[in-house]
């Protein structure tokens, strides 16, 4: 029965070249923990090597035509689509690492389930005026829309309205960027929270659990159980279903070798990367040269993981410390 439940999910996610390695990720846990679920990319900027590797094992629907502002504005694309039944937007560097069936029941039951954002506590008045809403907006808790699950079947018109939406923005994207009330500081999340706290009823919306979830810069606690199936466990608590990594600085961009924190993410990410390229051919999207040195295979991109990862703990370790015990000035 869970199986099936699984099966009748699909999951929509947006994508460019620069993260076509957590993409590589999130397809590697789908397979392992929805398996039957199918994974839809809009392709924002991917080249020929990547669209190759992906067209055997997602559907890849070409946007680079359909140029917004910036990509997140194109994450409800799969209103595009008439999709049905239960669906899952999420992030594309994002992991799916448990059992989504208990959440696809609450889905079945009309809920919308999304992550409360730990960073973010924001209901705009603007957003009113600005979106044209249908209903008069209420207090609410704001949610991240990273991984959002809903069914297309019954909240179909919200997809909608938060695609045709995330248009405006696109339209009025540098007017409102930079209004000094900051109404669109998170572009496509600020548009689906507007709706969410208007024109759906309230009590639609539930929230992953602190257990169902890790979204955070360093995940404590979390560590990579099997690197093989992207399993992983939290010290003391059940493990989570979705992990969603929040650093600006991915571990698999260039930029993230100052960042290396040597996260359970990062751990992850080291471990599927370096998996495919043993596999790749040469020309390949995930070949180890096109990867950043850090996450390629053999003792020397080992060494240069985990000599990154010590000497920014090392960094931090010294920064904690001289606060403590230096005398401030």
């Amino acid at each position: 029965m869970a199986g099936s439940v699984v099966q009748e999910l699909g999951l929509y996610t947006v994508c460019d070249a620069r993260y076509f390695p957590a993409l590589v990720m999130l397809g590697t846990s789908i397979r392992h923990h929805a398996p039957g679920a199918t994974l839809t990319v809009f392709d924002v900027g991917l080249d020929d090597a990547q669209r190759t590797w992906l067209a055997d094992r997602a559907r890849v629907v070409d946007g680079r035509a359909d140029r917004r502002s910036t990509p997140t504005l194109h994450k409800p694309f799969a209103a595009t689509l008439a999709p049905r039944g239960p669906i899952l937007i999420i992030d594309a560097d994002g992991l799916v690492v448990g059992d989504l069936t208990p959440l696809l029941e609450r889905v079945r039951s009309r809920k919308i389930v999304a992550a409360v954002d730990p960073k973010a506590d924001r209901r705009v008045d603007a957003w009113s005026t600005m979106f044209g809403l249908r209903a008069p907006m209420r207090e609410q808790t704001y949610v991240g829309a990273g991984t959002v699950l809903l069914d297309a079947d019954r909240h179909g018109e919200l997809l909608q309205r938060w695609w045709d939406l995330c248009g405006v923005a696109s339209e009025r994207f540098e007017e409102w960027k930079s209004d000094l009330g900051q109404p669109l500081m998170h572009n496509d999340q600020d548009v689906l929270n507007a709706l969410l706290m208007s024109e759906v009823p309230a009590g639609t919306v539930e929230h992953f659990t602190d257990d169902q979830m890790v979204a955070s810069f360093f995940m404590p606690g979390l560590r990579l159980r099997d690197p093989e199936r992207l399993a992983f466990s939290v010290r003391g608590r059940p493990a989570p279903l979705v992990i969603q990594c929040l650093i600006r600085a991915k571990p698999f961009l260039p930029e993230g070798g100052r960042e290396l924190y040597g996260s359970a993410y990062a751990v992850a990410a080291r471990a599927v990367l370096t998996r495919e390229a043993r596999r790749a051919a040469r020309g390949s999207a995930v070949a180890a040269d096109r990867m950043v040195p850090w996450m390629r295979p053999g003792l020397l991109g080992a060494w240069r993981f985990r000599r990154r990862t010590v000497r920014i703990r090392v960094r931090k370790a010294l920064g904690r410390w001289r606060a403590r015990l230096l005398p401030h000035r």
